[in-house]
């Protein structure tokens, strides 16, 4: 225990040195005088949420003060004529209207795309719809085809004859546009 406790004094005394040290070499540099010193106590000797209420009031302070001299311009501005008055009614209710109207188109071109895009979403729901029902029509197509006994009696002649030939028969179906019925037998 006394071995532990003269270590630890002596890393003190060492670091205590070395503080010290330094503290000399910066004030042999010219970097470290009395009045660095004084400036970074000061910096530590408020906290950081002091600070920012300090800075919070001044902005508050600077606010109240731009407010103070809008309300002196506007208090020392001689008084309008009814005549200056009414030119600048006239000029708000124009702004006004400006707004409203431009509200308006923007609202007449929003309607518009919207409606544009409701007919084609309309459009690709019954291309579709009409796209499915032709599946359909061509899957039951095929499926009555398979079913019949003329189907099985023509895929039983075409197992049975030369690959060529069977070739050259299906390229002449494909040239009469069947091409599902030469899927089908495929």
């Amino acid at each position: 225990m006394k071995t532990i406790a003269s270590v630890v004094s002596a890393i003190a005394v060492v670091n205590l040195m070395a503080i010290l040290m330094a503290a000399g070499w910066l004030w042999q540099s010219g970097r470290l005088n009395g009045e660095r010193v004084q400036k970074v106590r000061e910096i530590f000797s408020t906290t950081i949420q002091q600070e920012k209420d300090q800075l919070a009031e001044e902005e508050k302070q600077k606010q109240q003060q731009e407010q103070q001299v809008e309300k002196e311009k506007l208090a020392n501005r001689p008084p309008l004529t009814a005549e200056q008055q009414l030119a600048s009614l006239q000029f708000d209710n124009e702004q006004i209207q400006l707004n409203i109207e431009r509200t308006r188109n923007e609202a007449e071109t929003l309607k518009s795309n919207l409606q544009k895009e409701l007919a084609a979403i309309s459009r690709e729901r019954k291309q579709l719809a009409d796209e499915r029902a032709a599946f359909k029509k061509m899957q039951e197509d095929i499926r009555k085809t398979r079913e019949s006994d003329q189907f099985e009696k023509t895929l039983a002649v075409y197992q049975t004859l030369d690959p060529a030939q069977v070739k050259k028969m299906w390229d002449s179906l494909l040239k009469q546009g069947k091409m599902t019925q030469v899927v089908t037998y495929l």
